[in-house]
């Protein structure tokens, strides 16, 4: 069965790993701030940032693409 995904962002610091979740309609500014929080614990930058964000769904585009090709 296939696992949701989920949008998170993950930050690699040199003694550790932090992830965290993100909304679902997560804007630059919510990496932004999860970003300053983040640092602000550990006193330093990552040295790296990962983010990982799904896209929304369609549910109805294969169903409007089956009909836009039989009529």
């Amino acid at each position: 069965m296939h696992k949701p995904e989920r949008n998170r962002i993950r930050f690699v610091f040199h003694d550790s790993i932090v992830a965290q979740e993100l909304p679902f309609n997560a804007t630059y500014g919510d990496v932004a701030r999860s970003w300053a929080e983040v640092a602000s614990q550990h006193y330093s930058n990552p040295l790296a940032v990962d983010v990982r964000m799904t896209r929304p769904r369609r549910p109805h585009a294969r169903m409007h693409a089956a009909a836009m090709a039989s009529g």
